[in-house]
């Protein structure tokens, strides 16, 4: 990543990348720390991780 990353980038590594390596090294367990960094408290992702949680 160059630059400031945004709530879009962010997500996209998320979903391509930290949540599949996570689920597939730890397994059902795995869970996901985030801080209170804008991005990772905005709409788009408070919906995806509600998703998943309901999964």
């Amino acid at each position: 990543v160059r630059g400031t990353l945004n709530q879009n980038d962010y997500h996209s590594i998320l979903q391509r990348h930290a949540v599949p390596s996570g689920m597939r090294l730890v397994g059902q367990g795995f869970i996901l720390q985030q801080d209170n960094d804008p991005k990772h408290k905005c709409k788009l992702r408070q919906n995806h991780l509600g998703k998943e949680e309901q999964d």
